[in-house]
């Protein structure tokens, strides 16, 4: 596990870096704003690292406060590396053990659950360029 926190971590502090913020719109505010593009991004990293297959979590706020949230889950772990854009929630690690799934994940009303697979590497898109430099900042 400590493996896996401290590339779920690399890849939050890329994710924090301005040049990546400024290299694809959904990261622009991130951790705001970013966590479905942010899940998808970090899913495709862990599978293409060996960590596995991750499914992504979309969920609704049944009160109305904010439209959406994303986080990715496994058999094992929860991994939310945009939960701190919620000031209403406890902090909280970014690697969570499933057996101790935090409350307020259990209040949200899933809209839909699905597996993060290998992405088709189109070259030229927004999202893969501010990738590759996620790549290269957790390599660094």
């Amino acid at each position: 596990m400590e493996e896996l926190i401290i590339f779920v971590h690399k890849v939050k502090t890329a994710l924090e870096d301005e040049a990546i913020k400024k290299g694809f719109i959904g990261f622009h505010d991130f951790p705001l704003g970013a966590c479905m593009d942010a899940s998808t991004l970090l899913g495709i990293l862990l599978y293409r690292n060996g960590f596995g297959v991750y499914q992504l979590i979309s969920a609704t706020n049944e009160k109305g406060k904010w439209f959406s949230h994303s986080w990715l889950e496994n058999e094992k772990y929860l991994i939310d590396i945009t939960a701190n854009q919620f000031n209403n929630w406890p902090d909280q690690t970014l690697v969570i053990n499933l057996d101790h799934k935090p409350k307020h994940y259990q209040l949200l009303k899933i809209q839909f659950r699905h597996s993060v697979l290998q992405d088709k590497n189109v070259k030229g898109l927004e999202f893969y360029v501010a990738m590759d430099m996620v790549i290269n900042a957790i390599q660094a």
